[in-house]
């Protein structure tokens, strides 16, 4: 196993724009780079991306980004003072593996990010999951009032799925929801319970989705 100290060439303005989340440094065991994540703030981080570069012994550059967001009801982040791993796989053992933190996100919704790319995706798939999941709640509130709610739900979350800022795999969540309601003998009772339980959720995801970009 090699141990490596890796930090990606950047330009002057933008060296230090991730300060709470650092990389301490890159281990590569054959074909499997791990960086090794500190979180030096004082803040508790909900999400991360770290960029890697691997390069091949023929000159080969390969890059990719990988984010880890923990979600609002899972409980989980990466505390002050505490470290973590994030871990890529390559198709073939490279000579070396650069990485570096290009985004970090706070529990208090502010973000430092080096690549602003980055940051927007992380932000649109939390504003994904957010609209996917108020509108399942309202889509079912107003099945309730449908002479058949289950057929009213899944043709209307079902035409959902075609808007590209919604997050289809929640969308298809609430989609077999409605098929176990549909079955289970307890139709409407099931479905209000779902809405319910989707309120919550997406007012969660709501202000999870609320980031303001500080650097």
């Amino acid at each position: 196993m090699r141990s490596i100290i890796a930090v990606l060439c950047l330009t002057a303005s933008s060296a230090f724009a991730v300060n709470g989340a650092v990389l301490q440094s890159v281990t590569l065991d054959h074909n499997v780079a791990t960086a090794h994540v500190i979180n030096q703030s004082t803040k508790d981080i909900t999400g991360f991306s770290v960029a890697f570069r691997a390069t091949y012994g023929d000159g080969q550059v390969e890059p990719s980004v990988h984010t880890r967001d923990y979600g609002p009801l899972t409980g989980e982040v990466l505390a002050a003072n505490k470290t973590t791993e994030m871990k890529e796989e390559y198709g073939a053992e490279p000579l070396s593996v650069e990485a570096i933190v290009v985004v970090a996100i706070y529990k208090d919704g502010a973000a430092e990010a080096d690549d602003a790319t980055v940051l927007d995706k992380t932000i649109a798939t939390r504003r994904g999951i957010a609209k996917a999941l108020r509108l399942s709640a309202s889509t079912l509130n107003a099945s309730l009032e449908d002479a058949h709610p289950s057929d009213y739900a899944r043709t209307k979350l079902t035409l959902a799925r075609d808007d590209k800022s919604v997050n289809t795999a929640f969308i298809n969540g609430s989609l077999e929801v409605i098929e176990i309601a549909a079955n289970n003998g307890h139709e409407r009772e099931f479905l209000q319970e779902h809405a319910a339980r989707y309120e919550k959720e997406a007012a969660a995801f709501e202000a999870y989705s609320n980031i303001r970009r500080v650097q």
